[in-house]
């Protein structure tokens, strides 16, 4: 056994002497701790442990319990939803059972019809039948004017060649008749024309006083020297070079000023002619540097010259030729 290094006096020297000496305090701790206190530090840590444990198994028992409260709302939204199916699926139920029953009802009826229709398609395969030896004598009949209708066509067809003949004959015919009409027409218009120029005092003294027939070469001579000027384009000429009569004269309410009257002669006047003569007595005019008035004769006067006669200024005489003219 060591001895002390000093005394013991007080408890403090105890203290200072353990804590010098460490083996002394494992020795006196196993003489003054029983077993059961030495082995609580380790009993203590593994309580330690257990407690970790239990505390990591409750926090994993809480997180299962949020997902098994998750679930249990999830379970419940769709039980739900399933009771609203389930209310929709047996009212459509109570709805199509009710459709059954009604389409029960009416095949009940389709099949009293059907039995009806049964009965009238028998009536009526008793017709076809009654119908069919009727269409077999239509079929001979038919048969018969078959051939008739054949001599009819063949008969049909050669008075469509004679018909043709005829007609063709009619065109050369309608052709010459064209062609005397407007011989006719053509010679009237002569005619008119050459009793116009004839007969120029007569025809045109109401109009103008000591009329005459103006000389045309004059006229024409004037019109070439304007237009080799500039001052008369080249259609311009042509259409003063159409003008079929010249007139002067005086006018008739002193007698004395100087007009010039373009004759447009015309079997039947119309629009266009009226129009025609009108644009002649303004190049007239620009040519000779007098007034020149436009004036169309015929026989007859269509509403629309006799209107465009009025909107122009252009004066009218008719004419009635003798027979035989």
């Amino acid at each position: 056994m060591e001895s002390f290094p000093r005394e013991l006096r007080t408890i403090e020297d105890l203290i200072a002497l353990l804590e010098a000496e460490p083996v002394w305090v494992e020795r006196l701790r196993s003489i003054l701790f029983t077993q059961g206190l030495l082995s609580l530090p380790d009993r203590v840590a593994r309580l330690e442990d257990l407690l970790q444990k239990q505390a990591e198994w409750m926090a994993r028992l809480s997180e299962l319990l949020a997902r098994y409260d998750e679930h249990l709302r999830a379970h419940t939204r769709q039980l739900e939803e399933y009771g609203r199916l389930l209310a929709e699926h047996g009212r459509r139920l109570e709805e199509h059972t009710q459709a059954i029953q009604e389409h029960s009802e009416r095949i009940a009826r389709l099949e009293q019809i059907i039995a009806q229709h049964d009965e009238r398609i028998a009536r009526l395969e008793e017709l076809v039948a009654q119908n069919t030896a009727r269409i077999e004598r239509l079929e001979e009949l038919v048969a018969q004017n078959t051939a008739r209708t054949q001599r009819l066509e063949e008969v049909i067809e050669e008075l469509r060649k004679l018909v043709q003949q005829q007609m063709q004959r009619l065109d050369i015919h309608e052709q010459r008749l064209n062609k005397l009409t407007d011989d006719v027409s053509f010679l009237k218009g002569m005619v008119l024309e050459i009793r116009t120029t004839l007969r120029i005092p007569s025809v045109f003294g109401r109009l103008v006083r000591r009329c005459r027939q103006a000389d045309m070469n004059e006229i024409f001579e004037r019109a070439y020297a304007l237009r080799e000027a500039g001052q008369l384009t080249q259609e311009e000429l042509q259409e003063l070079l159409q003008l079929d009569l010249v007139v002067e004269g005086r006018l008739p309410h002193d007698g004395q000023m100087p007009i010039l009257l373009a004759v447009e002669i015309s079997f039947v006047i119309d629009a266009g002619d009226v129009e025609r003569t009108a644009r002649r007595a303004t190049l007239l005019s620009r040519v000779m540097e007098q007034p020149a008035q436009g004036v169309v004769v015929g026989t007859r006067l269509t509403a629309e010259g006799q209107e465009a006669a009025a909107e122009r200024g252009v004066a009218w005489i008719l004419q009635v030729l003798p027979r035989g003219d």
